[in-house]
């Protein structure tokens, strides 16, 4: 996805990832309900690359819930479990 689409309002909304989804932003949480991940998610993007929220070995992963563009970070590890 393009960087731009990583914005702040979205970013904001992220928790919803967390709580509309159930899942503990916790790695073994995340690992357990990658499924649920894999359903609501849309794109990413390396977490370098970011316009807000920059981080190194991590990656911007976007979600479509209720409608709702949001997004959170997953750490390299935990991205490479849910989807590669």
């Amino acid at each position: 996805m393009y960087s731009d689409s990583f914005n702040w309002q979205r970013w904001r909304l992220g928790i919803k990832v967390w709580r509309e989804l159930g899942v503990a932003c916790r790695r073994q949480d995340i690992i357990d309900k990658k499924d649920i991940l894999r359903k609501y998610a849309i794109g990413y993007i390396k977490g370098e690359d970011l316009i807000c929220r920059k981080k190194e070995n991590e990656y911007g992963v976007m979600f479509l819930i209720d409608d709702e563009f949001c997004w959170t970070h997953l750490d390299r590890k935990e991205f490479e479990i849910c989807f590669l």
